[in-house]
């Protein structure tokens, strides 16, 4: 980051060490916004090698997420990750507070033997602007076997585009005839990967098979 984006960055809330693009609007903080209408969380005192896998198996039933980003950044110097996780939805994030916060009758995180602790972001962000429409983190993606295949799938996406994305996992679903499968690809945001994700296959050449539909699948953690 240059002394000028370390600069936006602090007059809009934003830690200086922060890594990220401090110019897109989805990371500004919103100084007036109040604690129970801020979606944004970090989860510290995680496994050095946890995965966002295990990070999503411990929310569910809780809201669609929009974002969940690893940071590993001290883990050499404390022995421990950390993560920060933004839901869609203000209820979303009432739920994770009201489940996960300091409450008395809150439950704990609890990953191979790692006791993390839930905390406000102190980067204010509302409710996403998306959040009144169908879509999510996960894309459902059905055509035919020959490509509808996620190692197909996720090397066209490293190859031919430039969004770098990080996965919970890629679900395979039953076939729906001889020829047409389908698979469900959960991603660890839908801001900036799966939602970049959806434009690049609705737009790529993968369209001229009329078998082949693209959709924002059911978030687990929803």
């Amino acid at each position: 980051m240059t002394e000028k984006e370390k600069e936006l960055a602090e007059s809009t809330g934003m830690s200086k060490n922060y890594k990220g693009d401090p110019s897109a609007m989805r990371n500004f903080s919103v100084i007036w916004l109040p604690d129970e209408l801020n979606t944004s969380f970090w989860i510290l005192f995680l496994p050095p090698d946890v995965t966002h896998k295990e990070i999503f198996a411990l929310i569910r039933n809780c809201g669609r997420v929009d974002v969940l980003h690893l940071n590993r950044e001290r883990v050499e110097e404390f022995g421990k990750a950390a993560a920060k996780l933004v839901m869609m939805t203000t209820q979303g994030a009432r739920n994770i507070w009201t489940l996960y916060g300091p409450g008395p009758n809150s439950r704990r995180i609890t990953i191979r033997g790692f006791t993390a602790e839930v905390r406000r972001n102190r980067t204010r962000v509302p409710q996403h602007p998306d959040a009144a429409c169908p879509v999510s983190r996960c894309l459902k993606a059905t055509g035919p076997r020959l490509f509808v295949e996620e190692t197909c799938l996720l090397n066209w996406l490293r190859r031919s585009t430039s969004i770098y994305f990080d996965l919970d996992e890629v679900v395979k679903h039953p076939n729906v005839d001889e020829d047409t499968t389908s698979l469900t690809i959960r991603f660890a945001r839908y801001t900036g990967q799966a939602d970049r994700v959806f434009e690049a296959f609705t737009t790529s050449f993968f369209t001229r098979w009329p078998s082949f539909q693209v959709s924002f699948d059911h978030d687990p953690c929803a």
